[in-house]
């Protein structure tokens, strides 16, 4: 049996580029092997060198062809996007949208509408103009009595 030097969390963390918290989820979850020479208590992680390499390795990526992003018709030929363009093009849609949408509340109601308020938000805005017409008309009710007393 050969003894190798075992990594500590701090060491393999700055190798991977990581930091020892998301290393530490790594080992937890299962994704990474390593040695616990700590007691019951407390565990006190280590890592062998094959086992970083192994969890390297098994996350190594390769990009298949169909997976590949394809040159859209916004992209030039040298692969780079025109993004003011793509800019451009989306606001003139939203604008014609807009305008579609200004013709089509004209067409309906004869002029600019409001939105149209759903069932609940239309009872309850009936209900408060109910309600301020009655207070009203109780409020010139009350005057018109006061009056009548005065005379």
């Amino acid at each position: 049996m050969t003894i190798v030097q075992l990594l500590k969390p701090a060491e393999v963390a700055a190798a991977l580029k990581i930091s020892t918290k998301h290393l530490h989820d790594l080992a937890v979850a299962g994704e990474i092997a390593f040695i616990n020479i700590g007691t019951h208590k407390r565990k006190v992680m280590r890592f062998h060198p094959d086992d970083v390499s192994a969890f390297v390795e098994s996350r190594r990526v390769t990009v298949p062809p169909a997976f590949r992003p394809f040159r859209s018709a916004d992209s030039r030929l040298d692969g780079s996007v025109d993004f003011a363009a793509m800019a451009e093009k989306a606001r003139a849609e939203r604008l014609s949208q807009a305008a579609k949408d200004r013709k089509e509340r004209i067409a309906h109601n004869g002029a600019i509408s409001r939105r149209r308020l759903t069932d609940p938000e239309e009872r309850a805005y009936q209900n408060l103009i109910d309600l301020a017409v009655q207070n009203d008309k109780e409020r010139a009710k009350r005057r018109k009595e006061r009056r009548e007393k005065t005379k």
